[in-house]
């Protein structure tokens, strides 16, 4: 069994935030633990659009003090803010660093619950959760795939917003609370 998302029954929203940010042309990445920040930050040092990437304080590999002009990091930020970030966003990216597993997957799930297109690293995790130009991108080599994947987004933002509803289709049929909830019980069930 997958994981599911059992948080997404308790969603407040952060109508200032999003207020501010009506209009706002950014790509979006966020969560703490095991995330290549770095490679991801020099990819987008030479694109146009703009990155947004919300971490931790302890996340040390983002050094505010060497970031290109078009990479804003922010830090330590109120759940309810970081979806109002993520549901602004063109698309969310999940750059993986090491293959553990569970790592990102609930940051993955906010992302699918709000309908966002996820550009995800080729991690063993990811074929469950993003079907590659499906539901989603896959990306194996992230500082040469990256650049292509931007582009076609930014020349199709109608297959951006397809593959994100794609994506929310996929949450809502295996991931959500409900979902989750009702194959629980069924598993529990059969084991009576």
């Amino acid at each position: 069994m997958s994981y599911g998302d059992w948080g997404s029954g308790h969603a407040q929203v952060d109508l200032e935030t999003e207020a501010k940010m009506q209009g706002a042309d950014y790509y979006f990445a966020g969560g703490y633990s095991n995330r290549d920040y770095a490679t991801l930050i020099s990819t987008f040092s030479g694109l146009r659009e703009s990155l947004v990437i919300i971490c931790s304080k302890l996340n040390k590999d983002v050094d505010e003090e060497s970031l290109p002009k078009n990479v804003t990091v922010l830090r330590d930020v109120p759940g309810e803010k970081f979806d109002a970030y993520v549901r602004q966003a063109k698309a969310c990216i999940l750059p993986l660093k090491h293959d553990t597993g569970a790592s990102g997957i609930s940051t993955l799930l906010r992302y699918k619950r709000n309908g966002k297109l996820c550009i995800v690293t080729n991690r063993s995790c990811a074929p469950d959760y993003v079907e590659d130009r499906v539901s989603g991108y896959v990306v194996r080599d992230m500082s040469r795939e990256l650049p292509e994947v931007i582009a076609q987004i930014e020349a199709n933002p109608e297959l951006a917003v397809a593959l994100g509803e794609a994506g929310r289709e996929r949450y809502a049929a295996r991931y959500c609370r409900t979902t989750v909830s009702l194959s629980l019980k069924e598993f529990l069930v059969g084991r009576a």
